[in-house]
């Protein structure tokens, strides 16, 4: 008896719910919480290399600065700083670097306020009925005061738990997408 190389297709009840423990979700959710601050410390030196560099190009300070910046190595290495300078400047490939780098920031921002939004409120209504008595909580204008509204609660706080993971999961996707188109 032959077998075939065909893998077994997940269930429907592993697509929706096995997010939870795969390791990839929780890597993309560590990446996506980091990536404020690392698009930020991107955004600040590229701008400030950036302003510094053609701010001083006019005493000659700012071509090393801006050579720096586009610390990318050229095909070919002229020998004159100018000639230098103009390979970079023509690199299609360290312009797409560049636009990375400052959409970093913006993907961050955005990054930082799904993970902060998205995770708390979950966890939040998921520990309802441990938490109603000793923590005032109120969903929409009304506080939860009883027990059953409290396991309602938790109910709606595994459903946004699981539509959250697998939002950054896609989230995670577009971004590396962008990040493929942009850096290779």
């Amino acid at each position: 008896m032959t077998t075939t190389g065909v893998m077994p297709t997940q269930s429907t009840v592993d697509q929706i719910f096995g997010t939870v423990i795969e390791g990839q979700t929780w890597r993309n959710l560590l990446y996506l919480f980091l990536s404020f601050p690392l698009g930020l410390v991107y955004f600040v030196l590229t701008i400030t290399l950036l302003s510094v560099g053609v701010g001083t190009i006019v005493i000659v300070a700012g071509i090393p600065i801006l050579i720096l910046t586009f610390a990318p190595a050229p095909k070919r290495r002229p020998t004159s700083l100018i000639d230098r300078m103009m390979s970079y400047l023509g690199d299609a490939h360290l312009w797409k670097g560049l636009v990375y780098l400052l959409l970093h920031f913006a993907f961050g921002v955005a990054s930082f306020a799904l993970v902060m939004g998205l995770i708390p409120a979950s966890l939040g209504l998921l520990t309802a009925p441990l938490t109603y008595q000793l923590l005032p909580m109120t969903v929409g204008m009304e506080r939860i005061t009883t027990f059953d509204q409290a396991v309602l609660c938790c109910s709606a706080g595994a459903i946004l738990g699981l539509l959250s993971l697998h939002l950054l999961n896609l989230w995670a996707a577009l971004w590396k997408r962008v990040g493929t188109a942009l850096l290779t």
